[in-house]
């Protein structure tokens, strides 16, 4: 018992040596056991605070993260979207010359910009050119299907 004396707090009413050391250590106990559950109260308050400030903590960095993650992700997915649109707009670009150029012949496949010619030159070149214009018909035909594939 005498160790336990060197861990408690004496009064200096109390730390004067006397033959009744049994009582002394006894009501010191007493006061000290008073502080020290007021002490361990205060203590286990501040613990069970500490505690809930690192769940609170925790809980923050968990969102953050989550946060962090879903911004990447959007991130990547507008990029992705940005890309398929420069895509399509290449597309478009090509599709809008294809019908121009188509808006700009006629229906036989000649440019309209053509001079008018005589009946007789014109009958003989009609001929060639149906064939032409029939093969230049394919030939679009062809270049549009790769442009939708």
């Amino acid at each position: 018992s005498n160790k336990r004396v060197l861990y408690f707090k004496f009064d200096k009413t109390f730390t004067k040596k006397t033959t009744t050391t049994e009582k002394v250590l006894t009501f010191s106990f007493r006061i000290y056991s008073k502080y020290t559950v007021g002490k361990y109260e205060d203590l286990l308050k501040e613990h069970e605070n500490l505690i809930k400030t690192l769940e609170v903590l925790e809980k923050k960095q968990t969102e953050t993260v989550v946060a962090k993650e879903e911004v990447k992700h959007w991130e990547t997915k507008y990029g992705e979207l940005h890309k398929k649109y420069g895509e399509l707009k290449e597309m478009l670009e090509k599709l809008e010359k294809a019908v121009e150029y188509l808006n700009s012949s006629d229906e036989v496949g000649v440019d309209s910009g053509v001079i008018e010619i005589s009946r007789y030159e014109e009958g003989n070149q009609r001929e060639e050119s149906n064939g032409e214009a029939e093969r230049e018909r394919e030939r679009e035909r062809e270049s549009l299907l790769v442009l939708d594939g």
